[in-house]
């Protein structure tokens, strides 16, 4: 489908988009940015990329407010990204919030490429013109541990 036919169908997607069914993924992490929000509040949006199944290489996304009643969610990342010790860590102890949701970002972004499995469920609400939507909600984060590839003892010259 060409530009003119998306944008005749009013889509972005030329119209075929459908969101991804509730249910547990696995990923890996892609992509981190940093962002106000429009209540001047910083959040931390990462994208997952699905790596096995039907929906290989579609992308989820996760938005982290910088707020104290979203500290679980900023340890189930580190959790899930395989981080060890804390986002204080190297930090000052008086050091405040915005600094160490920062060096949490920051970390976070150096384990790009991160595996986990994401679990989704469905959110609908209502939009602006009073249709019925649905998005995506983000529920837990699992670190995805492989199992210890046995070694290929094929190549060995003796």
């Amino acid at each position: 489908m060409g530009l003119r036919e998306i944008w005749d169908n009013g889509s972005g997607n030329g119209g075929d988009f459908e969101v991804l069914p509730e249910g547990i993924y696995d990923c890996e992490t892609h992509d981190l940015t940093h962002q106000a929000g429009n209540d001047g509040v910083m959040r931390t949006e990462i994208t997952f990329s699905i790596t096995a199944g039907i929906y290989e290489g579609r992308r989820i996304w996760l938005k982290v407010k910088h707020a104290q009643n979203q500290v679980f969610m900023m340890r189930m990342v580190w959790d899930a990204c395989g981080l060890k010790g804390s986002p204080f860590d190297g930090l000052a102890d008086d050091a405040e919030d915005f600094e160490i949701w920062n060096n949490w970002g920051r970390l976070v972004y150096e384990s790009l490429g991160a595996e986990m499995r994401v679990k989704v469920a469905h959110r609908k609400w209502t939009g602006q013109d009073g249709q019925e939507r649905t998005s995506l909600s983000v529920k837990d984060l699992q670190q995805l541990k492989r199992s210890e590839e046995t070694a290929d003892a094929s190549g060995v010259p003796w």
